[in-house]
């Protein structure tokens, strides 16, 4: 027994509630469960129990051991003060409230279908698959499967959001440096993405809208920072004036092993990201725009189709191709632009800004993956980016972590157990 899934039990209400009793032989009617708490504190709030005589409101608490409410220290935690009822699944052990007074204990385990933990065993023991709940996914619908991936999306930027509002708080609430942060994350990619967010972590906004002047200058700026002083990719010239902004600026230098090349293709080496970095930040006065009040899709797409321009006129003693591609523009609008403008919806309550946040993952293409062709091969129809991020969420946090009681195709194979009273 695991304790996500006595706490989904008891959620669901899935056990024989005939003659139900507390271990010490009072009547129990469950009036209301409560509401799973994923916060510190008791595991379900606002609850509704009658124990004998006395109707309780108040906290239920999960174990599967009785003696865990000891181990946990809940009985020195005045949080848990305002528990009516502990729920375990072995009894053999009291609980009591901080000031000593005793709490009733239900016992759930000669209450539930063993056949129904079966199931839940046999769920999680699919391993020979990449889906724990590939043997039910006939049964589900193309309607559920959209839904939970539409949830996980929003999860997705939801979390994303989360992201960009530390930032914010980092950079003392200025949402222009938190725009070049994010943006420059977002052209290190997967890979650079931490080294590039330390670039913006080093240089301020109001260094560039000083010196974006030319892109040779741009790109000087960011050299001076990143510390690639790389004449293969960057003219003496460059370096020169890089280190000229060093001194002007008083820049901390990055070391260049903070970038990672290793198993990179030439066209995402972190030397050419910086220089397509440049190139918007050249271009673009105003990243905000850019990122909050361009509207439509093919419009923010341009922003970046139009440093090809610059890119393509730059020259390099290396054979490197520094315009950028349209999937890395793709990559760039999914994981840095729509992220950004659903945080600032949601920090500024702008339900119009989380709604174009949304439209624009549904306007763009699936992405192709692993995780993306894992989902079609199980009849998952993807669309658009917006069911492809969801993917990447439901089986990175979801579907990888076995947390199948929280994910609705999960509850819908589990619900649609008979459940028989024993």
């Amino acid at each position: 027994m695991k304790e996500n899934l006595l706490q989904y039990i008891w959620q669901m209400q899935l056990f024989n509630k005939n003659d139900l009793q507390t271990v010490e032989g009072l009547a129990v009617n469950v009036v209301r469960p409560g509401i799973l708490n994923n916060d510190s504190g008791p595991d379900f709030v606002n609850a509704q129990v009658q124990i004998g005589e006395l109707m309780w409101f108040g906290s239920v608490e999960i174990h599967i051991r009785a003696g865990e409410w000891k181990n946990h220290k809940h009985d020195k935690d005045p949080a848990y003060d305002n528990v009516v009822l502990h729920v375990v699944w072995d009894s053999g052990g009291e609980a009591n409230r901080n000031d000593g007074t005793k709490i009733p204990t239900l016992e759930l385990k000669l209450r539930v279908q063993t056949s129904f933990l079966n199931k839940y065993e046999n769920l999680l023991s699919n391993k020979s698959k990449n889906l724990a709940c590939t043997p039910y996914l006939e049964s589900i619908t193309t309607l559920e499967k959209y839904a939970v991936l539409e949830k996980a999306a929003i999860e997705r930027l939801e979390r994303k959001a989360k992201e960009v509002y530390t930032i914010w708080q980092h950079h003392t609430k200025v949402w222009q440096q938190t725009a070049l942060k994010w943006i420059s994350r977002g052209y290190g990619f997967k890979v650079n993405a931490e080294a590039f967010a330390t670039i913006a972590d080093i240089l301020q906004y109001t260094s560039i809208a000083k010196e974006r002047a030319s892109l040779e200058d741009t790109i000087a700026l960011l050299v001076a920072v990143s510390g690639l002083d790389n004449l293969r990719y960057f003219s003496e010239e460059i370096l020169s004036q890089a280190e000229h902004f060093r001194k002007k600026y008083s820049l901390v230098t990055m070391q260049p092993h903070q970038f990672k090349k290793s198993r990179l293709r030439p066209a995402n080496f972190p030397e050419v990201r910086l220089v397509q970095l440049a190139a918007l930040l050249h271009l673009q006065p105003d990243l905000l725009t850019l990122l909050l009040h361009t509207k439509s899709l093919s419009d923010i797409s341009r922003a970046f189709e139009n440093t090809n321009q610059l890119l393509n006129d730059y020259k390099s003693n290396s054979k490197a191709q520094f315009k950028i591609g349209k999937s890395s523009i793709m990559s760039i609008i999914i994981n840095a632009v729509a992220p950004f403008r659903y945080a600032y919806g949601i920090h500024q309550l702008n339900e119009v800004l989380c709604s174009q946040a949304l439209e624009i993952l549904e306007s763009l293409p699936t992405e192709e993956n692993r995780y993306t062709k894992t989902f079609t091969k199980y009849g998952f129809k993807l669309k658009s980016a917006l069911e492809s991020q969801g993917v990447l969420e439901q089986y990175q946090f979801k579907c990888t972590q076995n947390k199948c009681l929280q994910c609705s195709i999960g509850t819908s194979i589990m619900k649609n157990h008979d459940l028989v009273l024993i």
